[in-house]
C-alpha cells in the first residue's frame, strides 16, 4: 500500500540515493533524480567552476551539500580581478580558492535563494560566506518590522485623532496596509531566521518536492530544458498569486507579474500585473485586464486602498473580465522578458518552417534540450499573439483629435498638447480608433514648455475614468508629475 512508508536504495549512474517515503513519493524521486543526472546547463558551464551534477558527484563522491544561497550573493558588486566588470562575491571567493559547484534547476524561482550543489569537502567556506550574507538579510528584515512599529504607532495617532469620518476612512486605510506590510515582512523575516538555523543545508528530498506546482512534477526532462530558455515557470491557483502585497521586499525586481491561464487547446489569457506607490509610499497593484470576447476592451483594477477581503471580493469579477477561471492553476512570469522567452521558445520558427504533411522541416535549435522541449508542448503563435494583444488597447476618439504631420508622423491631440506616435487602427468622419501600447513611453508635448513622458498605462488608466479624453489625459499628465 503506498500509505507504508518504504526505505529504497536507488543506483544512479554510480551513485547510490538512499530514498525513504511511500511507493509514490519514491517514485516520483527517482524519475527526477534520473533527469537531473543528464541535466547540463550550457549558461552556466561555461564558467571554471562550475561543473554538471553528474560531474559534482564523482568529486563528491556520493550526494553533494545542497545549500540555499541568498539571491544578493550572485549579485555582480565587486571589481573584477582581471578587469572585465564586474563580479559577484559566489564568484569572486569560488574563483579565489578554485571551487567547484553546480547551479542547480531553481524549482523554486518565486523566493529569495538559489540553490547549489557543493563538494562536502568545500561546504565550510560556503557557509562561512552565508552566514555574512543572511546575518545582512536578517538584520535588514528586523529593521524594516521596526520601521512598520513606528508607521503604524503613527497611524493610530492619525485615526485617533482624525477630525472627519473620511480623515478616518484615510488613516484606516493607511493603519491596514502597514499591518499588513509589517505581517508580511515579519513572516518573510521567520522564514530566513529558519534557514540560518539549519545553517541553509537543503535536504535532497526537499529540493526535488520544489519542483510542485511546475513543469518539473509534470515531466521533468521538458522543465530542465524550460530552466534553459526561461527558468522553471510555477503555477497557482489565481487566489493563491493574486493577493494584495504591501511590503516592497515582496515586489520583484521587473516591478511587474505576468498571469497566464490556458483557456484552450493553444490560447492562453494573459493579465498583467504591475507594482506600485501610492503617495504615503504604500505598495499596491494594478492589473491590465483584456476582454477575451472584444479585443481592445481594456479594463484597469486596481486593489490601492482595499483591505486583503475587500481585494478577494473584486477578484472573481476581475477573473471574469479576463475570460480566466478561478478553479484552473495559472502561470505566474516574474518579468516580460521571461515571459517573452517563454512564448517564443515554443513557437521559434514554427511560422517561418515549411510544412508538409503536418510535419515540421528545415527547424533549428540552440540545443537538444530545447528542441525536446519546443517539440514537446508544441503551441502554434496564437498563443504569442494573445499576449502581444494583452499590451495594446484600442481607444475611440473624436476625429478631429488626430494629426498626420508631412511626413507621416501620426499625433493625437489633447486639451494639454500632443501625444506623437500613436498607431491608427480605423477613422470615418466622426470618430477614429487608435492603438496604446502599455509598455510603450509616450511624450506628450506642449506649446512653449518640456515634454512630460507618459507610460501607455497611465494614458489608459486615465481614460478609464472618464469619457472625456482632454480631460482624462489631464489627469495624467498631472499624474506624471507627481
Amino acid at each position: 500500500m503506498d500509505e507504508i512508508s518504504q526505505v529504497v536504495e536507488l543506483e544512479c549512474k554510480g551513485v547510490y540515493y538512499l530514498l525513504k517515503g511511500t511507493k509514490e513519493m519514491i517514485a516520483y524521486f527517482a524519475k527526477r533524480i534520473v533527469a537531473l543526472a543528464d541535466w547540463k546547463h550550457e549558461l552556466y558551464l561555461k564558467k571554471a567552476g562550475e561543473c554538471s551534477w553528474e560531474k559534482l558527484q564523482e568529486i563528491s563522491k556520493g550526494t553533494p551539500v545542497l545549500l540555499n544561497f541568498p539571491k544578493e550573493m550572485f549579485e555582480p558588486t565587486f571589481d573584477n580581478p582581471s578587469g572585465e566588470g564586474k563580479v559577484s562575491a559566489f564568484d569572486l571567493y569560488c574563483q579565489e580558492n578554485n571551487l567547484r559547484y553546480c547551479i542547480l534547476p531553481d524549482l523554486n524561482p518565486d523566493d529569495d535563494f538559489i540553490p547549489v550543489g557543493v563538494p562536502a569537502q568545500d561546504a565550510g567556506i560556503h557557509s562561512e560566506q552565508i552566514k555574512h550574507y543572511m546575518k545582512m538579510k536578517v538584520e535588514a528584515g528586523e529593521a524594516k518590522v521596526k520601521q512598520y512599529d513606528e508607521e503604524i504607532a503613527k497611524a493610530k495617532d492619525e485615526f485617533v485623532n482624525a477630525k472627519t469620518d473620511e480623515g478616518k476612512e484615510v488613516a484606516k486605510r493607511k493603519l491596514e496596509a502597514l499591518e499588513q506590510g509589517k505581517s508580511e515582512k515579519s513572516e518573510n523575516l521567520a522564514k530566513d531566521k529558519a534557514q540560518m538555523d539549519k545553517d541553509n543545508v537543503l535536504e535532497f528530498s526537499e529540493y526535488l518536492q520544489m519542483g510542485k506546482g511546475t513543469l518539473f512534477e509534470k515531466d521533468p526532462k521538458a522543465a530542465l530544458a524550460q530552466e534553459q530558455i526561461c527558468g522553471i515557470i510555477r503555477e497557482y491557483m489565481p487566489d493563491d498569486c493574486m493577493y494584495t502585497i504591501r511590503d516592497e521586499g515582496l515586489v520583484p525586481d521587473s516591478k511587474e507579474v505576468f498571469y497566464s491561464q490556458k483557456s484552450g487547446e493553444d490560447t492562453y489569457r494573459t493579465v498583467r500585473r504591475t507594482f506600485k506607490k501610492d503617495d504615503n509610499g504604500t505598495v499596491f497593484s494594478t492589473y491590465k485586464v483584456e476582454d477575451p470576447k472584444e479585443p481592445g476592451n481594456i479594463r484597469i483594477f486596481s486593489d490601492k486602498g482595499m483591505s486583503k477581503e475587500a481585494w478577494k471580493e473584486q477578484l472573481p469579477g476581475l477573473l471574469s473580465e479576463a475570460g480566466m477561471l478561478a478553479n484552473v492553476p495559472a502561470m505566474a512570469i516574474r518579468s516580460e522578458e521571461r515571459l517573452r522567452k517563454y512564448m517564443e521558445g515554443l513557437d521559434v520558427n514554427f511560422t517561418k518552417a515549411p510544412r508538409e504533411e503536418g510535419q515540421l522541416e528545415n527547424i533549428s535549435y540552440s540545443n537538444p534540450d530545447a528542441k525536446e522541449y519546443i517539440e514537446a508542448m508544441k503551441l502554434d503563435n496564437e498563443q504569442r499573439a494573445t499576449y502581444e494583444d494583452s499590451l495594446v488597447t484600442t481607444v475611440t476618439v473624436p476625429a478631429n483629435m488626430v494629426l498626420a504631420d508631412d511626413q507621416h508622423v501620426l499625433s493625437l491631440e489633447l486639451a494639454e498638447g500632443i501625444v506623437k506616435d500613436v498607431e491608427l487602427v480605423s477613422m470615418d468622419s466622426e470618430e477614429a480608433q487608435v492603438r496604446i501600447k502599455s509598455d510603450t513611453k509616450y511624450f506628450l508635448e506642449r506649446e512653449g514648455g518640456k515634454p512630460i513622458s507618459l507610460s501607455g498605462d497611465d494614458i489608459i488608466s486615465a481614460i478609464e475614468k472618464t469619457k472625456n479624453p482632454q480631460e482624462s489625459m489631464a489627469a495624467a499628465k498631472n499624474a506624471a508629475r507627481k
